[in-house]
């Protein structure tokens, strides 16, 4: 995240040892704002012995989180304070033609990263499926010392923030 508390943090980021940092891919300092995106995330990923991208394959739900989430800031005046907590959606509420075209330009970006660092996109709803083969595949071509077991709980399908609503009988 580039920002701690509402403050800008200058570019080159101060990392601690053993740190783990999620951004988002439209997330650009000021000091890259009028260079190749690329740039940036070379620089980036130059302080990182590890570099997990995350992707979703399915691009309509991804718009149909991201719409959700952001009306919801809108209707409630937030500021992304509960993205991360679950919640239940009817999408014919949902404005998703005005988010589609932004999310399919991430999903675009996000490959083009991918190319440019040669790093392979990992998909969330491959990690988030439950298939304890293809989580201990993604631990070992990671290969770092990870408690699977742990691990394993914090991908659990249960994990998913967004829960699906079942139909009334």
């Amino acid at each position: 995240n580039r920002s701690l508390r509402g403050k800008q943090l200058p570019f080159p980021y101060q990392f601690e040892n053993e740190c783990v940092v999620k951004t988002l891919v439209h997330d650009i300092p000021e000091e890259f704002k009028d260079k190749p995106i690329l740039d940036f995330y070379s620089a980036l990923s130059s302080s990182f012995d590890k570099i997990i991208l995350l992707g979703r394959k399915n691009i309509d739900d991804l718009t149909v989180s991201f719409a959700y989430q952001m009306e919801e800031d809108e209707k409630k005046k937030r500021t992304r304070n509960s993205w991360h907590t679950p919640y239940t959606v009817d999408i014919k509420n949902l404005d998703i033609p005005r988010w589609k075209p932004e999310v399919k330009k991430w999903c675009t970006l996000l490959q083009d990263i991918s190319i440019h660092l040669n790093t392979n996109i990992t998909w969330y709803e491959d990690l988030y499926s439950g298939n304890t083969q293809y989580v201990d595949k993604f631990i070992k071509n990671l290969e770092v010392d990870l408690n699977k077991k742990t691990f394993y709980k914090w991908v659990n399908p249960d994990k998913k923030l967004r829960r699906q609503r079942l139909p009334l009988i």
